[in-house]
Formats: C-alpha cells, sequence, structure tokens
C-alpha cells in the first residue's frame, strides 16, 4: 500500500516524499523509481514533513506512532489500517486520523484510485477537514468512518477479497489437478459479478445448495472425499446457502 501511495503522490508533482524504514529492504528499490528520499532507519525520521503516513503492518503501527511523538507533535499524523483503532495515535497525544483504501494492493497492479473507497477518520474536526482535502487528492469516494465501522468494513473486505481469492485458488487447483482449463471459468465469474451488481448478492444466488439438489451435492463431496478441508469448506458454504434461502 505504501507504494501505491507514493506513486500516486508522485503523480500529483505537489510534494516531496520520504520514505522511511527500519532496515535495508529489496522494495525500496520500488521507491527509488519514484524520486523518493529512501532512509533505513526510524531514527532518520525527518523533522519538516507536514503529513506522517504510517503504513507498516498492524503490530509495528504503536511502535512506529511512539517514535513520532517528539517528531511530529505538531502535524498530522495517519495510519493505513482497517482493522487499527484512531487510539493507537490518540494515545501519544498526535494530530491523529486514519487514511484506509479500501482496496486490495500488491506491487506491479495499477490501483484505480478515482473509483477507491477512501474510509477516513480524524480526532478533531480540523484533523478531519485536513485529512478529507488529501484524500480527495486521490478519491471521488471519500468516506468518513468511525474504527468500529472501518473494522466492519475490513472484515467484509476479507470476505469478499481474501476469501473469494481462496476459493477461485482451490478452483485453479482442482482444474490443474484433473487437466482442465481455469480460464474457461472466467465467464461465469465475470456474470456473477455483474449480476451481484445489478440485482444483490442474494437474488443472485443459484447452485445446487439453492435447489437442494442432494443428488449433485453428494457427487461434488465424493470429489473432494481426499481432502477433509476441501470436503469440509463445500459442506460448510453448502449449509450457509441452504440458510440464506430458508
Amino acid at each position: 500500500m505504501a507504494y501505491h501511495i507514493a506513486e500516486k503522490l508522485n503523480t500529483l508533482n505537489q510534494f516531496k516524499i520520504c520514505v522511511v524504514n527500519h532496515k535495508p529492504n529489496k522494495n525500496l528499490n520500488y521507491f527509488k523509481k519514484l524520486n523518493c528520499e529512501i532512509y533505513t532507519s526510524l531514527n532518520k525520521i525527518p523533522t519538516n514533513a507536514s503529513l506522517y503516513i504510517i503504513s507498516v503492518k498492524d503490530s509495528a503501527i504503536d511502535l512506529v506512532a511512539k517514535k513520532l511523538t517528539t517528531i511530529a507533535a505538531k502535524e498530522l499524523v495517519v495510519h493505513t489500517s482497517g482493522s487499527v483503532n484512531l487510539n493507537v495515535l490518540t494515545k501519544y497525544n498526535l494530530n491523529s486520523g486514519v487514511f484506509y483504501p479500501l482496496q486490495s494492493f500488491s506491487f506491479n497492479t495499477s490501483v484505480d484510485w478515482e473509483n477507491t473507497p477512501l474510509l477516513i477518520e480524524g480526532k478533531t474536526n480540523n484533523e478531519k477537514k485536513k485529512l478529507n482535502l488529501f484524500a480527495k487528492l486521490f478519491s471521488n469516494n471519500v468516506l468518513n468512518c468511525t474504527s468500529m465501522q472501518r473494522l466492519n468494513y475490513h472484515l467484509n473486505a476479507v470476505i469478499v477479497n481474501n476469501f473469494t481469492n481462496a476459493l477461485y485458488t482451490l478452483s485453479e487447483s482442482n482444474c490443474t489437478n484433473n487437466k482442465l482449463k481455469f480460464k474457461l471459468l472466467f465467464p461465469i465469474i465475470e456474470t456473477t459479478l455483474s449480476k451481484l451488481k445489478e440485482n444483490g448478492a442474494l437474488a443472485s444466488q443459484t447452485g445446487p445448495a439453492k435447489r437442494n439438489d442432494l443428488v449433485v451435492i453428494k457427487k461434488h463431496l465424493k470429489l473432494l472425499k481426499s481432502n477433509s478441508i476441501e470436503y469440509k469448506t463445500y459442506k460448510l458454504l453448502t449449509q450457509l446457502i441452504k440458510n440464506q434461502h430458508a
């Protein structure tokens, strides 16, 4: 996420970007392409920045925030986590906020910032206003959220993105093992998303679980019986669909 934020800021030609990591890392080479100033120690954090963005793993946010207490006493400090409460910053009396893009990030994959929802939170109204102006440099879809709302959005992002992709991975593996072409499923994947947008999730559900077609379900389970996790996953998802349409 840090790289994509820096990449977007670089395109605006309005900011001097400094990137600080706690140690040397090969991924810092990506930032060099953006003409960022790079430091490989938290002791090198610049003291004259107008905005500090903490984009690290959740467990490290507190450590970085504590380091900033004497560096960024008057400037806005934000983290980018979907699941960490704002109080990880406010407890250090920092001018605090959250800048959370509701999106999936990977190196070498472009981001459609304009249509990416940005969930922001600020300790005070003044901080909310500053963060809102900054967020609108990225997206047309900026929403003020509480920490609990953001956590719930993050939970649902995991369900629709990470869990769904895990099922794609399961399917891709099954196709490979049975010498089938996974790409033949792309049209049905795209149709499912299209129907979701048009009709909503519940109304778009189809398949043997919704029909309670036990004959087909048993055939599928027989194919999966050699892998207990996949077998149990199929049964649990089948029961989930049945419950949703009871």
